[in-house]
C-alpha cells in the first residue's frame, strides 16, 4: 500500500480551499492558508505536500490581487451545467467564472506538474475538450460568444489559454 498522495488528493483539497476562499469576504494570505490547513488529514505524506502548496499560495495571491485591480471580478464558483450540444447531453462543474468589462473567461484549474495545451501544430490529436465544454455552456447561460477558456495552472501559477478553442470546437 503507497501512502503517497494521489495527484486527484492534492487537487480536491486545493478546489474546495479555492471555493471556500472565495466565498469568504476575507480575502488575504492568512484566510486562504487557515482554510486550507482545515482539511488536512491523517497522512504524513500528503501534509507534506499541503506544506509545499503554501508557498505557492503566496504568488497565487499576488497574481489574482493584480487581476482583480485590473478590474476583473468572480461571476460564479463551481458552476454546475448540463447542456446538449451535438445530440449529447453533457453534465459537468466549471471551478470559476470570471468577467471583465463584456467579456467572460472560464477558469479551470489545474495542479498538476505535468500540464499540456493545445498547439496549431498538435490540437488534432486532441483527446482533451473540457475547455470547448464549458465554453459552450457558457454561450448557453450568458447568449454570448464574448468567451475566452484558460487553465490556470496552480502549480506554475500562471493563466494558460487555450489557444485552439475555435479549431477544437469545429473538430467537435
Amino acid at each position: 500500500i503507497s501512502l503517497k498522495p494521489k495527484g486527484y488528493e492534492i487537487g480536491n483539497i486545493v478546489h474546495k480551499t479555492l471555493e471556500e476562499y472565495y466565498k469568504n469576504d476575507k480575502r488575504d494570505y492568512k484566510e486562504l492558508i487557515k482554510i486550507f490547513d482545515k482539511n488536512r488529514g491523517e497522512n504524513l505524506f500528503l501534509n507534506l505536500d499541503l506544506e509545499l502548496w503554501k508557498r505557492k499560495f503566496s504568488e497565487f495571491i499576488e497574481l489574482e490581487s493584480s487581476r482583480f485591480n485590473d478590474g476583473y471580478s468572480i461571476m460564479e464558483l463551481e458552476k454546475p451545467f448540463l447542456i446538449e450540444a451535438f445530440g449529447i447531453k453533457i453534465r459537468g462543474v466549471i471551478d470559476r467564472i470570471d468577467k471583465k468589462d463584456n467579456e467572460y473567461f472560464v477558469i479551470d484549474y489545474k495542479t498538476s506538474s505535468n500540464l499540456k495545451i493545445n498547439t496549431l501544430k498538435n490540437y488534432k490529436e486532441s483527446t482533451d475538450f473540457q475547455l470547448e465544454f464549458y465554453y459552450l455552456a457558457l454561450e448557453e447561460f450568458y447568449k454570448t460568444t464574448n468567451i475566452q477558456s484558460f487553465y490556470y495552472d496552480l502549480y506554475e501559477m500562471k493563466l494558460k489559454k487555450e489557444e485552439v478553442l475555435e479549431e477544437k470546437l469545429e473538430m467537435l
